[in-house]
C-alpha cells in the first residue's frame, strides 16, 4: 500500500511539473536577473519575469527594495509597491470595481468608498447603510475640504416664490409659525436636523426660498411706506394751508 502511494505522489510531481512547464511555455515566461554597477556599488539590481502579458520583478535601487509590474529600466511601471516608504505608485489609471475608464480621469471606483481619519474609529460605518444614504457613494469620515463645489441637475429650484399664484405666507402667519414650532415655516427643526442631518442640494433651496419670501415682504414693505410717505406729505401740505389760513 505504501508503495502504491509513493508511485502516486512521484506519478502527481511529475504531472505538476510538466503541467507548469507547459503554463510557462505558453505564455513565454522568461526570468532575468539584471545588475547594473557604479564602480564597486550596485547602483540596482532586478530580478525580472517576463511573459507576453506584461513585466513582473523585484528591484532593489540603492537598497530600497521595490515591487514593479509592467516595465523596468527607463521605462515607467503600471504598478510600483514601496515597502520602505509604505507607498503604491501607480501613474496610470486606477479602476477599482470596474474595467471601465472614464475619460480625463486617473481613477474610477465603482462602489461606495469610505475615507477614515488614520487610526479613527469609522464611526460612519454604521450609518452608511441607512435608507437616506441609499444613493450616496462617497463617504468622509471628518469632512472635505475645498475651494468650490459644483452641485449638478437641480430641479425645482423655489423661483416659482415669484410666480403670481404662489401663495406668499403673511408675516404674522411667520411670526405665529415661529411662536409655535420654534424655527421658520421653510426649515427643518433643529431637532430633525440633529437626528437626519441634510442634504446640500436640499437645504440650499430652502435658503433660497425663504430668500425670495423674505425678498417679496421687503418689496411689499417698501412700497407701504412710499403710500404712507405720500399720504403724509399730502396731510402736512393740508395742514400747512389750514394753518396760513389761520394767520
Amino acid at each position: 500500500m505504501k508503495t502504491k502511494i509513493i508511485k502516486t505522489k512521484t506519478l502527481s510531481k511529475k504531472y505538476s511539473l510538466l503541467l507548469l512547464f507547459l503554463i510557462c511555455f505558453t505564455i513565454n515566461i522568461k526570468a532575468q536577473y539584471v545588475e547594473q554597477k557604479l564602480g564597486n556599488d550596485v547602483e540596482h539590481s532586478e530580478l525580472r519575469l517576463n511573459s507576453i502579458f506584461a513585466n513582473y520583478g523585484i528591484a532593489n535601487y540603492y537598497g530600497i527594495l521595490e515591487i514593479r509590474a509592467g516595465s523596468f529600466g527607463n521605462g515607467a511601471p503600471l504598478l510600483s509597491i514601496h515597502p520602505y516608504n509604505q507607498q503604491v505608485r501607480i501613474p496610470g489609471t486606477l479602476l477599482v470595481g470596474t474595467s471601465t475608464h472614464i475619460n480625463n480621469t486617473i481613477a474610477h471606483f465603482d462602489g461606495r468608498v469610505y475615507i477614515s481619519e488614520k487610526d479613527g474609529t469609522e464611526q460612519g460605518l454604521g450609518n452608511i447603510n441607512d435608507n437616506k444614504y441609499k444613493d450616496f457613494l462617497l463617504w468622509v469620515e471628518e469632512g472635505i475640504v475645498s475651494a468650490d463645489f459644483a452641485v449638478a441637475e437641480l430641479t425645482d429650484w423655489p423661483d416659482y416664490v415669484f410666480s403670481k399664484d404662489y401663495n406668499l405666507l403673511s408675516l404674522k402667519d411667520v411670526e405665529k409659525n415661529i411662536k409655535e414650532k420654534g424655527h421658520l415655516h421653510t426649515m427643518p427643526s433643529a431637532e430633525f436636523i440633529e437626528k437626519n442631518g441634510f442634504t446640500l442640494t436640499d437645504i440650499s433651496k430652502r435658503i433660497v426660498k425663504t430668500i425670495e419670501e423674505l425678498t417679496l415682504h421687503t418689496i411689499n414693505q417698501e412700497k407701504q411706506i412710499e403710500s404712507q410717505n405720500i399720504l403724509i406729505n399730502n396731510l402736512m401740505n393740508r395742514l400747512n394751508a389750514l394753518e396760513a389760513k389761520l394767520k
